[in-house]
């Protein structure tokens, strides 16, 4: 009734030329419905042409919305048009439904005639019906009169209708009585409208979670049931509550929030009132059936997001919501999914058929169709769904690891989660996702952005991978899970955690249980999950991700907790997914003596003192964006490397074999001294930074400053004034380092390392906030050396840490270091110090406790 009250409102100035022009066509070709509703087209032709034109836009995938942006009819013109066809074709079917009433009423009446003790029967039902009226309840009574008064006035206007037909029907010839249905008919539907004024049926009033009938949110869930879609009407569902013991087939949700007041649509729920942002309303939409009811779980809905306490149980069993589903479905929305998927398709079709590299030749001649207006939506629509906010989500890794099945929907079309994430393999090869990133990215100055948008889908292998791990062997470590996931966002700091802990094996603990609490502060669950994983002896195995040099990070944590709601701005130096060829083993195979101090916020660490930084080669702060002015600044980084080692080291670099040049030491130390398949790097590394260092330079030296350093050069750019050996080296360069990490390179992360010279003449990398006199210690359990700073301030003494947290670790008291004084420290990060990845610096300095705070 809103929706027609609506559609009234909008065409009543209007209506009476709508029907009139229905009337017409019902007078010209009576006994042909079909081909009076094709004839919309000369009744309505402003109509169908807004209808049309959005509709082919619609099919194109917003091809045509790209090129000509403003085509498309504005939504008030369609809905409007929508209406309007609406209308027409109502008064069309609205003879013929009087026709129909009127041979029914006319056979009812023939045969209670022919049958007259069904009388006395319906006159007894309604006495029946009457008597149980009087005690029904005030509220349903009023309900249902308001809708009985709204029934008997249009049965009343519909009845006068029908005794004016029958009456034309004795006195004048049969096709009078046609032509007269049809004008009656029409004049029908033009009665609504003020009907629709006088007689409006009330709004529907708010939805309430505390109508919807008794819930625990310890024991049970909400699911939505979406009843059977209507055209032209509200979406209509229920909500109900249900025990994750009892068996049952719904489907849950996976998708992105939306946040702000803009794009809000209304379903009707549990018959009120209920308001809801406008992807999920689409999803609903797409979830209904013309057919039946469906069963769904989206959280958006069966969560009362006003309720903290309601959301902590819930987060609590959001794995279980998961895991009893059916079915998954993945909603990423999308209009342009033709577009993208035909471009996949070639891509896939090339390589089975001619292999990679014609695939990567065929996607470098990209480049040289600039005007391929096709082509180039294609490739932006593609890239746009790799950019996906989806992929980056944190909750997605739950929802899609514990799942039974799940199937990615984009743009109304469904993708096999296995095939989706089998793209990957042509899709995310490098020289293929560089080249078309370069080119929607338009200039090289937008590839930083344009790239870092891709992380998210690029890290898919690590999701498919454990959700392959945990249906084999159940949940893994909650470090592994942290290490893996940690780097993924979400709108609320807390959901950070609390959607990684529902999946590690430690979910079940009480401790772990405690902290899903949306009541606390952030600060003070991170302190305390760092405290848990002391407990559970898995402090030292993120350690390295934690410390001063995060970016963001929550000031009031201890330095040696890992800050998961700060966006991981650095890679790590040594990793547990590496092979074992490429891992570090600074410590060797010492084993981790963690416990806590006197409160949670102290953690106590074996290790050995090594030296100290007595020299840094600062990275400069306008580096943390890739601007024009770092073309020139950016590669002249090396040089300032080497020339800070020819001041203070020795050369050759005494503390590798039997020495090191010391040009080399510096570019291994640049570079960690690895690649992604080799450790140490091959010496053709040195070769490739001095060619594509040396060409940035060139580039900044003839004013080329809008190309900054991005790993991807153009075409123009190799080829400037060189020979075709020198062309094919840069391309040999530019290929193989795709395979290193500058660890200096902010354009790839926004919180660099410097290099640096200790004490003891050592060089190395060491994160982008150490200063001179920050210590290098070699802490048992840890892959790498650390980057210690002795802390002079105050710390807050913390809550001592209780029985359950401790464990017996935590009454053992602290360790003094053997000049009998006590120092505590503040972890500032992980480093590379070039000569002692493999265990060399063990024995070489002096043993101790260290007491980070």
């Amino acid at each position: 009734m809103d929706i027609l009250n609506g559609i009234i409102d909008h065409l009543n100035s209007e209506l009476a030329t709508i029907i009139l022009r229905a009337a017409f066509a019902e007078f010209v070709w009576p006994n042909n419905l079909l081909f009076s509703i094709l004839q919309a087209s000369v009744m309505l032709p402003e109509a169908c042409q807004s209808f049309l034109a959005n509709w082919m836009i619609d099919i194109c995938g917003g091809f045509i919305d790209q090129l000509y942006p403003n085509i498309r009819p504005s939504s008030e013109d369609y809905n409007k048009a929508i209406s309007g066809l609406g209308v027409y074709i109502g008064a069309l079917l609205t003879r013929r439904l009087l026709t129909t009433c009127w041979g029914f009423m006319k056979f009812t009446l023939d045969y209670l005639g022919a049958n007259f003790i069904f009388v006395p029967i319906l006159v007894t039902a309604c006495l029946c019906v009457g008597v149980s009226w009087r005690y029904a309840s005030p509220p349903l009574t009023r309900e249902v009169n308001s809708l009985w008064d709204t029934l008997v006035t249009w049965l009343l206007i519909g009845a006068t209708n029908l005794i004016y037909l029958g009456v034309l029907g004795l006195v004048s010839a049969w096709g009078y009585v046609k032509i007269t249905a049809s004008l009656i008919s029409t004049l029908f539907l033009a009665m609504i409208s003020p009907l629709g004024k006088l007689g409006r049926v009330p709004p529907l009033k708010e939805f309430s979670y505390s109508s919807a009938g008794e819930f625990n949110p310890n024991t049970q869930i909400r699911l939505l049931r979406i009843h059977r879609r209507i055209p032209f009407l509200q979406l209509s569902a229920d909500i109900f509550s249900h025990s994750l013991d009892s068996p049952s087939s719904y489907h849950a949700i996976s998708y992105v929030w939306r946040h702000g007041p803009q794009d809000m649509r209304t379903i009707v729920l549990n018959g009120n009132s209920f308001c809801v942002r406008g992807n999920v309303h689409d999803i609903l939409v797409g979830c209904s059936s013309w057919f039946g009811p469906r069963y769904i779980w989206i959280d958006t809905i069966c969560i009362n997001q006003g309720s903290d306490n309601e959301k902590t149980c819930q987060v609590r069993k959001m794995s279980a919501i998961y895991a009893g589903a059916a079915h998954v479905l993945v909603c990423l929305g999308g209009t342009s999914s033709l577009a993208a998927l035909s471009l996949v398709s070639e891509l896939r079709f090339l390589e089975r058929t001619y292999g990679r590299d014609f695939v990567i030749a065929h996607v470098e001649g990209f480049k040289q169709r600039r005007y391929d207006l096709w082509l180039r939506f294609r490739i932006e629509s593609l890239v746009s769904l790799l950019q996906h906010q989806w992929f980056s989500r944190v909750w997605v890794v739950q929802e899609a690891v514990v799942a039974s099945k799940v199937t990615i929907f984009y743009g109304g079309k469904p993708i096999d989660w296995m095939e989706f994430h089998e793209w990957r393999g042509v899709v995310c090869y490098g020289p293929i996702l560089t080249t078309m990133a370069a080119i929607v990215a338009k200039s090289p100055s937008q590839m930083e952005s344009v790239t870092s948008k891709l992380i998210g889908y690029l890290s898919m292998p690590f999701l498919v991978g454990y959700r392959v791990e945990h249906s084999a062997f159940g949940p893994q470590r909650l470090s592994h899970v942290l290490r893996l996931f940690g780097e993924k966002e979400s709108t609320a700091s807390h959901d950070k955690v609390f959607a990684l802990v529902g999946l590690a094996a430690e979910k079940n603990i009480p401790a772990m249980q405690r902290l899903i609490d949306y009541s606390r502060p952030i600060d003070e669950i991170l302190t305390d999950l760092a405290a848990s994983m002391v407990k559970n002896g898995q402090a030292l195995e993120v350690l390295d991700l934690a410390g001063l040099r995060q970016h963001g990070r929550i000031p009031t944590l201890p330095s040696w907790a890992v800050d998961w709601t700060a966006t991981r701005a650095y890679m790590p130096l040594n990793s547990e997914f590496l092979s074992p060829e490429l891992q570090c083993r600074a410590t060797l195979n010492m084993p981790s003596l963690a416990r806590h101090g006197k409160s949670k916020r102290e953690l106590i660490s074996r290790g050995q003192h090594f030296d100290r930084i007595s020299h840094i080669a600062p990275v400069d702060d306008g580096w943390r964006r890739f601007t024009a002015a770092a073309v020139t600044e950016f590669p002249l980084y090396p040089d300032r490397a080497l020339s800070l080692a020819r001041q203070t080291v020795r050369d050759p670099y005494q503390f590798v074999g039997q020495g090191q040049p010391l040009d080399e030491a510096v570019w291994r130390t640049l570079i960690g001294d690895k690649t992604n398949s080799a450790r140490p790097a091959p010496s053709s590394c040195g070769r490739t930074m001095e060619t594509l260092f040396g060409l940035i330079r060139q580039l900044g030296e003839l004013g080329i400053r809008d190309a900054p350093f991005t790993g991807v050069l153009l075409p123009e750019h190799v080829g400037m004034g060189r020979t075709e050996t020198e062309r094919e080296e840069i391309r040999r360069a530019e290929a193989e380092f795709q395979e290193m990490s500058v660890l200096f390179d902010s354009g790839k992360w926004s919180n660099p390392f410097m290099f640096c010279v200790t004490e003891k003449g050592y060089m190395g990398m060491v994160p982008h906030v150490s200063k001179p006199g920050d210590e290098i210690c070699l802490i048992y359990g840890m892959k790498v050396p650390c980057v210690l700073r002795e802390f002079e301030g105050t710390e807050p003494s913390g809550k001592l840490v209780d029985e359950e947290v401790l464990g017996e670790r935590g009454h053992r008291g602290v360790e003094e270091r053997i000049d009998g004084r006590e120092a505590r420290y503040s972890f500032v990060g992980d480093s590379y110090i070039h000569g002692i990845m493999d265990g060399e610096a063990l024995g070489q300095g002096k043993e101790c406790d260290f007491v980070m705070i």
